[in-house]
């Protein structure tokens, strides 16, 4: 059992830097706020289409504050019609 394998499943994970699963989404605010505004959405209307009561978890996601779950990304994807690699990955770029 690796080390990786151990630590799994005693619900501990340790990354360590240039690890090979290690994920880079410095960019995922960026490409947010362009998909939104491309779409003419204020913050307000794309929490409503998303479902979320308030504006403030998308501003944060936006200024790199926060970073979005799996089920936001995934209706993000849906809403704006790219690839959730799209919209994770900083070396790919989103087609406006």
């Amino acid at each position: 059992m690796s080390l990786i394998e151990t630590n799994l499943r005693r619900g501990k994970v340790i990354i360590k830097p240039g690890a090979i699963f290690k994920c880079e989404m410095e960019r995922f605010g960026e490409k947010l706020r362009q998909l939104r505004n491309n779409k003419k959405l204020t913050l307000k209307e794309l929490a409503k289409k998303l479902g979320l009561t308030a504006h403030g978890y998308i501003s944060e996601m936006e200024a790199g504050k926060k970073k979005p779950t799996t089920e936001i990304v995934l209706a993000l994807s849906r809403l704006f019609e790219v690839s959730t690699d799209q919209l994770l990955k900083d070396e790919l770029d989103i087609e406006i």
